[in-house]
């Protein structure tokens, strides 16, 4: 294992925790530093989401396809538009929110699996994305059953 891959797993995995703390404490129905913990974790999905799509952008110059890399950098805009939505409907609605950010994650992780080339993507990255998106669509999930309860 690479010492870059070994970075990027650590990174990918303590980018999980502070999803996981907000569970926590949504699930305590405690506030988090004073804050409402769904909405904590609402702005870091947000936040981490948009992270995703500006990184589609350095990819995005791989595909030889014009057409390919054009779409491509539209679904980015709108993945980030998407995260910025979600921030804001954590303010009105938060089960649409979890739902808007939750499946953010999903798509953006198939649109990198169906647009880029595995010869140019390394497994151990696209395990470690495929892992990850799956924890954090679980824990977007395991907030709303959290809140309905």
């Amino acid at each position: 294992m690479s010492t870059t891959s070994s970075t990027a797993k650590i990174l990918g995995w303590l980018g999980v925790l502070p999803f996981i703390i907000s569970v926590w404490y949504t699930f305590q129905q405690s506030s988090f530093l004073g804050f409402y913990p769904p909405f904590v974790f609402l702005v870091y999905s947000g936040t981490i989401l948009a992270f995703l799509s500006g990184a589609l952008w350095g990819r995005i110059y791989e595909q030889e396809n014009r057409t390919q890399r054009k779409r491509l950098l539209l679904m980015s805009n709108c993945f980030a538009l998407l995260a910025f939505v979600g921030v804001l409907l954590s303010n009105l609605y938060i089960p649409m929110a979890l739902a808007a950010l939750g499946s953010g994650f999903w798509l953006i992780w198939r649109l990198e699996v169906l647009s880029f080339n595995s010869d140019w993507t390394s497994e151990w990255y696209l395990d470690l994305r495929k892992q990850l998106t799956y924890t954090v669509v679980v824990l977007h999930l395991l907030e709303l059953v959290i809140i309905w309860l």
